[in-house]
């Protein structure tokens, strides 16, 4: 299982938590994780995506024992979704059981497979559209965190004293 790795300083009060307080603004100062094992999938993009999901920022809405079971879901949904449309794709139409061609059952199968593979990205960000849900904004919590750093260094060296800043 992945174990979370964090500074003593970043400690914040799980009772803030819940309100979004005490949330680090730049993405890449979150909690990072060992990469956990991959579910038993077949296909290797989806065990590439395991890592790049990993090693990403957007593993900051990710919280380390509660949430990779879902995560393992999502990437063995992926496989079997992937490897359903590969199928289907080589035979469009079967024979049914009363000897009619009928649409490929893989087909059915990877609509129900796209309903939850899309929940699950919404939870952890992976859309452009989920992640503005969740509040990841990437560059946004970059810069701001940049200016907040800037202003901070701006105020330790101005006579003006701490937390005023001439504009």
């Amino acid at each position: 299982m992945g174990t979370p790795r964090k500074a003593a300083s970043e400690k914040v009060d799980p009772r803030r938590r819940h309100r979004g307080e005490g949330r680090p603004t730049d993405l890449r100062a979150v909690d990072r994780f060992d990469v956990p094992e991959c579910p038993d999938v077949e296909l290797a993009e989806i065990r590439d995506w395991w890592q790049a999901f990993w090693t990403s920022d957007l593993v900051a809405v990710v919280g380390a024992d509660t949430d990779i079971p879902a995560v393992r879901r999502l990437a063995t949904l992926m496989d079997l979704r992937e490897r359903a449309l590969r199928a289907a794709q080589e035979e469009m139409m079967v024979v049914g059981s009363t000897g009619q061609w009928v649409e490929n059952p893989l087909a059915k199968a990877m609509s129900r497979y796209d309903v939850e593979i899309r929940n699950l990205e919404d939870r952890f960000g992976l859309t452009p559209r989920a992640r503005l849900n969740l509040g990841v904004q990437l560059g946004q919590a970059r810069k701001s965190l940049e200016d907040l750093m800037k202003v901070t260094r701006d105020d330790d060296s101005d006579a003006t004293g701490p937390g005023i800043v001439d504009i």
